[in-house]
Parts: C-alpha cells; sequence; structure tokens
C-alpha cells in the first residue's frame, strides 16, 4: 500500500474519530504531502476537531493555502470554529477570502458572512451581484436576505431583472423571500423544473431550508410533483430524501 493510500485512510478515520492521534497524522500530512494532493481532504477533515487549537491553527495557516481547494475547505472547517468561539481572526480570514481569485473561495466567504449575520459587511457584499461568477451572484444575493438587509431588495431584482442562469435566479428568489418578499416563495419552487439538474437538487435543498409549519406542505407537493417526472438519478434521490425528511419533521405529527 502506497502512502497515498495510508493517508487517505487517516483522513476517513478522522471523520470516525477525533483522537489527538490522529491529529497529530492529519498534521503530519500537511507536512509531508509535498504535491498538496490531500491537503484539502485534510482541511475539510480538520473541521471535526473544533475543540481542538491546534486544528485551528492549522486551518488558519491553510486557509491562505495556494491551492484553492485547499482554501475552501480551510474557509469550510473554519466556519465550525468561529461558531464556537467567535475568533476575530477567522472573521478577518472570511472578509480576506472575498478578495480571492477564485469564485469557490469567495462563495464560501460569503455564505459564512450571512450565516454568521455580519451586517456591517452588506456594503460589501452587494458589488458581488455584479459578479461575472453565477455562484458568486447567488451566494451574495442569499447572504444579503440572510443579514435581513431590506435597502438591498431593490438591489436584488435589479440583477434578477439582468440575470440568465437559473441557478443564481434560485438564490435571488431565495433572498428576496428571506426579505419579506412572500411572492418569490412560488418562483423558488417553480426551479424544480429547471432544464438544468443541479438548479433542481439545489432548489430542493432550498426549499427545505424554508419548510415550516405553514408552508411545507405545497413544498412536499410541489417535490412530489417533480419527483413523478424526474429522469436524473441523482436529483430523484435528493428529492425522495427531503421529502422522507419533510414526513418526518411535519407530517407525522399532524
Amino acid at each position: 500500500m502506497s502512502k497515498y493510500d495510508d493517508w487517505l485512510k487517516v483522513i476517513e478515520h478522522s471523520r470516525k474519530y477525533q483522537t489527538q492521534e490522529t491529529l497529530e497524522s492529519l498534521l503530519n500530512i500537511i507536512e509531508e504531502d509535498k504535491k498538496g494532493r490531500n491537503i484539502d481532504l485534510v482541511a475539510e477533515a480538520l473541521g471535526y476537531f473544533i475543540s481542538d487549537p491546534e486544528a485551528k491553527r492549522a486551518l488558519i495557516t491553510l486557509a491562505r493555502h495556494e491551492d484553492y481547494l485547499t482554501r475552501y475547505e480551510a474557509l469550510g472547517s473554519l466556519y465550525f470554529f468561529y461558531k464556537r468561539d467567535k475568533d476575530p481572526l477567522i472573521k478577518q480570514l472570511m472578509i480576506e477570502a472575498l478578495s480571492d481569485p477564485n469564485e469557490f473561495v469567495i462563495s464560501e466567504a460569503l455564505d459564512s458572512i450571512g450565516l454568521f449575520g455580519w451586517k456591517e459587511l452588506s456594503p460589501t457584499i452587494k458589488p458581488f451581484l455584479n459578479h461575472k461568477d453565477e455562484m458568486v451572484r447567488g451566494s451574495a444575493a442569499v447572504a444579503l436576505g440572510e443579514l435581513g438587509d431590506k435597502e438591498s431588495i431593490n438591489s436584488i431584482k435589479r440583477a434578477l431583472k439582468q440575470e440568465t442562469e437559473d441557478w443564481a435566479k434560485l438564490h435571488y428568489y431565495q433572498a428576496l423571500y428571506f426579505l419579506g418578499e412572500d411572492r418569490y416563495f412560488k418562483s423558488m419552487m417553480s426551479m424544480l423544473k429547471s432544464s438544468c439538474h443541479l438548479t433542481r437538487s439545489s432548489a430542493a435543498r432550498k426549499l427545505e431550508e424554508v419548510a415550516n409549519e405553514q408552508n411545507y406542505y405545497q413544498i412536499y407537493f410541489a417535490l412530489y410533483t417533480q419527483l413523478k417526472r424526474e429522469r436524473t438519478i441523482l436529483v430523484a434521490s435528493i428529492i425522495e430524501k427531503i421529502m422522507r425528511e419533510i414526513e418526518d419533521e411535519y407530517l407525522v405529527k399532524t
């Protein structure tokens, strides 16, 4: 068995067992993996060690790694550390990531900013509604929605009028719904019929996020209707899973 295979075993093991020995093995991979073939996987695995300061220090370093996937995974893991200890250095890294050359990294930072409710960053986020990448545009819109920035409603609507990609439109709809524009709930459901299978799967997940006692039946029926005509196996499996979760959360109670 090669060293590469050994590293993969350590990474997989770390997802189940967060021991000091496993952590040391992960940190050793960072030192030994000169080609960087596994560093992004290590960054993801370190997110399971949220009570360990050594893991956090490693992730802070990896958030500035030359490989964009490593930066992306490091920011994703640092999200859980910030939830736990509100370290201002992690917040600084998220803000720095908005200037990253890679769209995945920028989107990850925007997602965290929205979820953490850093409202003072709304003016910084708005220009990303005009970013060249649809993923960034969508993440920016949702972040503004999660921040409750009602002053951004008109900006999001203007961006929506110019938008050509269904994936981004879905995120604009969700943002506007978060901001009290209830009519965009039906627009979100309409994205289950998108010609893009990635948008359909994302629409199912987004609808699960906004499900509540008032709208769960509409969501469930829309998912059921789409499931009957869905031809992409992956999307169908996602819809089935979400329907089961809605059943467990709402229908079992009735």
